[in-house]
């Protein structure tokens, strides 16, 4: 088996991925739940199943329920904490009052180590534990995936594993993800290193020019920044209610925390609500989507350049140092140092890939090729800051395969083309 880091994942993004596996170990009928009252389950699947074998399958209805232990300690108490919550899964199933439909079969899935010792094992705990509730839940059998069993899937399932690699892939990420891409470019994983690194550069110091501080000021934006509080209400919902007190929360741990869900089209589709229990507003806004307003000199871009920052060193960190420019590693070291010491920030735990786009300088590029897209857009920027080339068409097959965060900053004034008159 190989070395996952599943540390990486949220409750959410972790459910996400039993949903995944669940969708090729029982079959493609599984039916999977978003977010809001489950019912007890990520999963299920009605009928019969090729698992555990085909030579043995269940055959029936299989509830998959995933529950995540945020912060793993030790054998012990991870076992404990597990038993805990199982505990209180099969008391549900088993009190008449709660009229949840019992299962026949049930599998049970964390990210914490179950340990395999024979009587004493938390597994075996387990087992007994099922044993005891089949009088008031008759399950016919049932299936515990710790975190052993889990990596044993992804083993087998290499899109899942590619898919989840920013989040599950112990120490360098980057060049793990760029084996399973075969770019174009053979260079194309030092060109991104290089690119990150100067990035990195460039960013680390704060722009205090609409603060009202002279430009001359080179200040590391590591040693100033503050979150920003921020309201996440819409200004339709402030309308409708403007006595409702506010909530406010700071805006990179709001950033971090949506980071760390999967994003993709799947994954979205997966976390919506049936239609009955999603919200009456006519347009819910797109998950990991933000528009941050507020007025010049308020700190919008600092947000957007530290948030970078933090992404940036979370991928380059574990890089091998001899391949890290010598004039990076102090602004390296001093963000490695402030999420340390800050009771408030963090390193983001999905390592998605930073860009950070001007978009003055998107217009100024679009008025004079129309035909200009995003992706050959930020092809130029990485060409411009490491002099080597790299295709949209690598970009655009890294996107796909590997969770991005992007940018926007600033304004755009775009000349529409000239409309060519018709004969």
């Amino acid at each position: 088996m190989s070395d996952y880091d599943l540390s990486g994942l949220s409750t959410r993004s972790f459910e996400k991925l039993i949903q995944s596996i669940a969708s090729k170990v029982p079959g493609p009928g599984t039916v999977t739940y978003g977010d809001g009252p489950d019912g007890g389950r990520e999963a299920t699947f009605e009928g019969r199943m090729d698992y555990p074998s085909q030579a043995d399958p269940w055959d029936g209805y299989c509830v998959i329920q995933a529950k995540f232990l945020q912060r793993p300690k030790n054998p012990s108490a991870d076992g404990r904490w597990a038993l805990k919550e199982l505990t209180g899964e099969l008391r549900t199933f088993a009190n008449p009052k709660k009229r949840r439909r019992r299962p026949d079969y049930y599998i049970f899935a964390t990210n914490v180590v179950l340990t395999p010792v024979q009587d004493q094992g938390w597994k075996d705990k387990a087992a007994a534990l099922f044993k005891k509730y089949q009088h008031n839940v008759p399950i016919r059998s049932w299936a515990i995936w710790d975190f052993d069993e889990i990596g044993k899937f992804l083993d087998n399932f290499a899109d899942i594993r590619t898919g989840y690699a920013a989040w599950i892939t112990p120490g360098d990420v980057l060049s793990e993800v760029m084996e399973q891409l075969v770019p174009r470019k053979p260079d194309f994983l030092a060109t991104m290193t290089n690119f990150l690194a100067k990035e990195l550069r460039s960013d680390q110091f704060a722009n205090l020019e609409q603060a009202g501080h002279g430009t001359e000021e080179r200040i590391p934006l590591a040693r100033i920044f503050v979150d920003l509080p921020i309201s996440t209400q819409t200004i339709q919902e402030l309308f409708d209610n403007p006595r409702k007190e506010k909530r406010d929360i700071e805006l990179i741990a709001l950033l971090m925390e949506t980071a760390s869900d999967p994003l993709d089209p799947a994954s979205i589709l997966q976390t919506e609500l049936p239609p009955e229990d999603r919200p009456t507003r006519s347009q819910d806004p797109q998950p990991g989507r933000y528009v941050l307003v507020g007025g010049p000199g308020q700190g919008k871009t600092t947000v957007g350049q530290f948030a970078c920052q933090l992404f940036r060193v979370a991928l380059l960190q574990d890089r091998p140092s001899h391949l890290l420019p010598p004039e990076v590693r102090e602004p390296l070291s001093a963000l490695q140092e402030q999420c340390r010491t800050s009771p408030f920030l963090a390193l983001p735990k999905a390592r998605r890939f930073p860009i950070r786009i001007a978009l003055s300088e998107f217009a100024s590029a679009l008025n004079t090729d129309h035909d200009l897209s995003l992706l050959a857009f930020i092809a130029r920027q990485i060409k411009r800051r490491t002099d080597r080339t790299v295709s949209p068409d690598d970009l655009r097959n890294w996107l796909s395969r590997y969770p991005w965060f992007l940018v926007l900053y600033g304004s755009m004034r775009y000349r529409l083309p000239p409309i060519a008159k018709m004969s």
